[in-house]
């Protein structure tokens, strides 16, 4: 008997600038199935995008990420857009200057080997996401909403967007931080009762009757290294929040050729805001950075 499964992971919880990007994708297998043995067999070199990134270098994570794009979906995408489009982010949903060009940003950027990843026994299905920009996150954070809040509610909306399966549907996702409950949010996905499997150190498990499918949704502490469909949507996220960084670097640097690019985490995100200089900080401060702006003008 066929089952569907499917892998959730996230990139960018916590730079200051650039999106919160998260990812899904899915296939089909047989019922219970060892997928990470399945992929351990077909030597498919998927992990956790952190092991797999490089700073500064973005050529072994697009080669993952542009293979695994190309095994969901029939195609390699041609640009960024492309990518961004199967996280269900459109043009008109990037609206500052630094998101623009994402169409002329052809692909691949550094990559060489971009694999066809054949796995017998797995029938990729697809992929879907969300790219969670500054704006967004900080809207949230005026109505009352933190970001793994905002995360765990977009992971959400992305099962109830699913097309139901009509059998049993294992959803494997990389635990959110230090929680460890998600009965009461699940909830969300139906109206009878979500049922507790289990709650112990390293995983939250439930089961939640939507219609006619079954979905069995796990939290998995390093869920990267235990389930090959999270290390596969860490790295499509990751490759996603990478060209959004790369758009808004080249934007920066084009109107201000002394600013060195930033990865958007704090210590040095604090640094390229202090080179932008506080005038522009102030004028794009809902767009560009997340939460309060550091304090790292100096009291006037």
């Amino acid at each position: 008997m066929r089952q569907r499964y499917s892998g959730f992971d996230e990139a960018g919880m916590g730079p200051l600038l650039g999106p919160l990007s998260i990812a899904h994708c899915s296939i089909n297998a047989e019922e219970d199935a060892d997928l990470k043995q399945l992929f351990s067999d077909a030597h498919i070199p998927v992990a956790d995008s952190k092991k797999i990134h490089q700073s500064g270098n973005i050529k072994k994570l697009e080669s993952v990420a542009l293979s695994a794009l190309e095994w969901l979906t029939g195609s390699v995408p041609q640009n960024a857009a492309d990518v961004f489009a199967l996280l269900q982010e459109q043009a008109s949903d990037r609206d500052e200057e630094w998101m623009h060009g994402a169409s002329e940003l052809q692909l691949p950027l550094a990559a060489t080997d971009i694999d066809t990843w054949q796995i017998p026994g797995c029938e990729p299905v697809g992929l879907s996401g969300s790219l969670l920009h500054p704006i967004a996150i900080n809207d949230a954070y005026a109505n009352g909403i933190n970001k793994s809040t905002l995360e765990l509610d977009s992971i959400i909306a992305l099962i109830q967007a699913m097309p139901a399966f009509g059998g049993a549907h294992s959803i494997a996702v990389d635990r959110l931080g230090g929680r460890a409950y998600y009965a009461e949010a699940l909830q969300a996905l139906s109206d009878k009762p979500v049922s507790i499997i289990e709650e112990i150190k390293g995983t939250s498990a439930y089961h939640v009757q939507r219609g006619i499918e079954d979905l069995h949704i796990s939290f998995l502490v390093k869920g990267e290294d235990r389930n090959p469909l999270i290390a596969t949507a860490s790295c499509i996220a990751k490759y996603a929040r990478e060209l959004h960084m790369h758009l808004f670097n080249d934007y920066w640097t084009g109107r201000m050729n002394w600013l060195k690019h930033t990865a958007g985490y704090p210590q040095d995100a604090k640094r390229w805001l202090f080179q932008l200089g506080e005038g522009l900080v102030n004028t794009h401060a809902k767009e560009l950075v997340r939460g309060p702006i550091p304090d790292i003008f100096g009291a006037h």
